[in-house]
């Protein structure tokens, strides 16, 4: 079992390297991986949108659109419930049962694959997606219909900053990752700000994944926490050029604050916390 799980990650790595290559084709990469879900008996199709300049993935009655290529096909070749379930599971969510008007606030959206989790759970304007990479946001949009979707950062301030894009590996960060390829400015919010003046009562996840920005994105929850019943965090080694891990600083910053640490999914730094102060 190992050695075939080890063989399909080499596969995946090399395909990554064929899609990436210069003089590979838009329509090489899908018609090969279109040949390989075929004959791995998954459902999932990729196409190229002329109009959008995008690729989908339909699985079934479900699209997606993503724009880079090695990281699309890598994340969606299971299949887009297969995504949402991965994520479920490397978050821990398994073990909060949603109801149709829980809220739920994803910090770092991306294209919003954590509502290929919540999309039966949840209503879509119950989905709160914050993504401050327009170039990310564009494809959140088409991705997520009905949603409440914001193009800004979250952190411990409301004022602009710096925004650094590195949209290969998904690691744009309002802290300068250690490849970059441009920078721009976005606004930035604090989450119990926002969280007032969009009237919110009470949240039932909070999901941070911030590139290394995670604990700002917590500091600037504070006044709110009362109101959020579980947060999720991404706490790997993604802050800055020194890669340094937010773990540890996420988790002492909860467990003072009256959370509970309830799983952990450690292969990639991600736990689940609950709200001691809030009934069940």
């Amino acid at each position: 079992m190992k050695n075939n799980k080890l063989k399909i990650i080499g596969f995946s790595q090399i395909l990554e390297s064929f899609h990436g290559f210069r003089f590979t084709s838009l329509w090489l990469s899908v018609s090969l991986e279109n040949f390989l879900s075929c004959i791995r008996g998954k459902k999932v199709r990729f196409r190229f949108d002329n109009i959008s300049k995008l690729i989908s993935a339909t699985d079934l009655s479900d699209k997606y659109f993503f724009e880079n290529r090695g990281r699309g096909f890598s994340i969606y070749r299971n299949g887009l419930k297969a995504r949402g379930v991965f994520l479920s599971k490397t978050y821990c969510l398994d073990v909060i049962t949603f109801a149709k008007d829980d809220i739920v606030i994803d910090c770092g959206a991306n294209s919003g694959d954590l509502f290929l989790h919540l999309d039966s759970k949840i209503e879509p304007q119950n989905y709160i997606a914050v993504e401050p990479s327009i170039r990310d946001f564009q494809v959140l949009e088409k991705n997520v219909l009905g949603a409440k979707l914001l193009n800004i950062a979250l952190g411990d301030v409301n004022d602009e900053v710096d925004f650094y894009l590195s949209v290969k590996g998904a690691d744009s960060s309002v802290i300068g990752p250690k490849n970059w390829t441009e920078k721009t400015k976005t606004p930035i919010r604090r989450l119990d700000s926002l969280i007032e003046e969009m009237k919110i009562a009470k949240v039932r996840l909070l999901k941070v994944e911030a590139e290394g920005f995670e604990p700002e994105v917590l500091y600037g929850s504070f006044g709110a926490l009362n109101l959020i019943e579980f947060i999720a965090i991404d706490g790997g080694p993604e802050r800055g050029v020194s890669e340094s891990q937010t773990f540890s600083e996420c988790t002492n910053f909860l467990l003072l604050n009256g959370f509970r640490m309830l799983d952990t999914y450690l292969p990639w730094n991600r736990a689940l916390f609950r709200n001691s102060r809030i009934s069940a």
